[in-house]
Parts: C-alpha cells; sequence; structure tokens
C-alpha cells in the first residue's frame, strides 16, 4: 500500500511540476471532471509594443480569434462530459493546449485544471483561418470561409492530445473523448441542442428553446411546433459571439403571459415575446 501511494502521490506531483520538497503538502481531492477548452498559449504569441507604453508586450488577437473559433467544437465536448461525470483528482477542467514548443501535461491546482499541451501548427491554422480579427469586436467575427476544415484541425488536435494523455496514463475519459468527436464528425460538427421545452397552456402547442454554437456565432432559436410535431413558429431571437461568456444571462426561461409566449433573460425582463394567437392563426 505504502508502496502504491508513492507512486501515486509521485505521478501527481510530476503532473504538477512540484520538486520534492513539496510532497508533504500532497492532498487528493475527488472532483468531476465538467469542463473543456481547446486554446493556446498566450506566452507563445507576444508582440512588442512600440518604445513609451504602458506594457513591453501584448498578446495577439490570434489567441483570441481561437478561444472564439473552437468554442462550439470545446462545447459538444464538455456536454457529453457533464453527462458522463468522471471522476478526478483535483481537477475539474481540462485544456487542450497548442504550443509552438510542447512542454507536456502540466496540472495547475490552483485553477482545477489539467492541461495537455501538443504542438500547434500555426501554418495549417492559418492556411484555414488567415485573418486576425481587431478587438473590440462590434458584431461577429470574420467567417470562416471552410468550417468543415477547420472542424477536421481541432478534431486531430484533439485525437492527438489522447494519444498522449493515453502514453502518459492519464487520468482521464480517453476513449469517451474519443468516441465523442468522433460522433460530432458523424453529425458533420453540428452542434445544436435544446435548451428548454415547454407546452403551452390551452392549447397543442409545444414551445421551444434550441441553441445553436457555430464557429462565428450563437444563435438562439423560438421553435413552436404543433401536436404532430409540425414547426408553427422559427424565428433567431438571439445572436452573439460564439462563447457561453457572451450568451449567459442572455436567456434563462420560456414564461406565458396573459396570451403571450415570453422568453426571459437571468434578470427576469422579457428577451423577446410574441402572442399565442398569432401562432395558431398560421396557415400550414
Amino acid at each position: 500500500m505504502a508502496a502504491r501511494l508513492y507512486k501515486d502521490a509521485k505521478h501527481f506531483l510530476t503532473l504538477s511540476n512540484f520538486c520534492p520538497k513539496n510532497w508533504v503538502h500532497f492532498k487528493t481531492t475527488i472532483m468531476k471532471l465538467k469542463r473543456f477548452y481547446i486554446g493556446l498559449s498566450a506566452d507563445d504569441f507576444l508582440i512588442k509594443n512600440p518604445e513609451g507604453a504602458e506594457f513591453p508586450y501584448r498578446t495577439s488577437n490570434i489567441v483570441s480569434d481561437f478561444n472564439f473559433l473552437t468554442d462550439y467544437f470545446s462545447n459538444y465536448i464538455e456536454r457529453g462530459l457533464n453527462s458522463l461525470k468522471y471522476k478526478t483528482n483535483n481537477f475539474d477542467t481540462l485544456m487542450i493546449r497548442g504550443r509552438k514548443k510542447r512542454k507536456g501535461v502540466v496540472l495547475k491546482e490552483h485553477l482545477k485544471t489539467l492541461e495537455i499541451e501538443i504542438p500547434f501548427k500555426e501554418e495549417k491554422y492559418h492556411s484555414i483561418y488567415p485573418h486576425i480579427n481587431e478587438y473590440p469586436i462590434n458584431e461577429l467575427l470574420i467567417p470562416v470561409e471552410n468550417n468543415n476544415q477547420l472542424s477536421n484541425f481541432l478534431l486531430a488536435m484533439v485525437l492527438d492530445a489522447m494519444e498522449i494523455a493515453r502514453a502518459e496514463k492519464v487520468n482521464i475519459p480517453i476513449e469517451f473523448i474519443i468516441n465523442r468527436v468522433l460522433d460530432f464528425k458523424k453529425k458533420n460538427f453540428e452542434n445544436t441542442w435544446v435548451y428548454r421545452q415547454k407546452r403551452v397552456p390551452k392549447t397543442d402547442l409545444v414551445s421551444k428553446l434550441i441553441c445553436n454554437l457555430s464557429s462565428d456565432s450563437f444563435k438562439l432559436y423560438l421553435v413552436v411546433v404543433d401536436k404532430k410535431g409540425k414547426e408553427r413558429f422559427r424565428k433567431v431571437i438571439l445572436v452573439t459571439l460564439p462563447s457561453a461568456i457572451q450568451y449567459k444571462g442572455e436567456f434563462r426561461d420560456i414564461v406565458f403571459k396573459d396570451k403571450f409566449i415570453c422568453v426571459t433573460k437571468e434578470g427576469g425582463e422579457n428577451l423577446y415575446e410574441i402572442d399565442i394567437y398569432s401562432i395558431e392563426n398560421i396557415n400550414c
């Protein structure tokens, strides 16, 4: 038993980049893997500022671009992980980080994050997305011309990371993640899900909030179907940049007030409303 504890502790501390003097602080906390990200390292993309600037360097906008462009892919994996409820030691977030020079697998305990670093194929990325967006962005990103190429680029990054995790015996659900991304490919990398669904009182109608997350935007649809499942109404009621940070709090629930279907925001105010009578009388 003592030998096994020593081996586990040594593996943990290696991932953490700890040195032996820190072993006395070793402690394991059981967590559930809930978050998943694909990103770059800001340290690899520093640009020297003009002389006299407040800071000597700034981060290239490629890092923010990449974070936005990859969220649709990360979100699909993350939603699967939330259903899996996989138990880990000392981290609840898995980050696949593209690096110009890979350093290894690193546990950042203070962030509860395990990072798997992989080589970032920068030239390949720029061939797929040759743009650099200007920030702050007032509307949306410059769109990706070939989303299938971007999706397969990200798929390769995830599969590379899983091979590293397998070789280094990292405690993550490797096969689940592989199967999840392959399933995503079968769906043509379409990330759409039903956020909320409610029957409209005193009618045969069902209202739904449907989310679609792509490489260039997040869209929220209000959809109303009849008892046969036929659509009677569909409208995009919210468009944001492709990141949960952008759309979080912008919608919460479907409520029914008098003869209106209302989509509420986090604070309770209406994001959108429509008269039920107008939907019932649409000719189909």
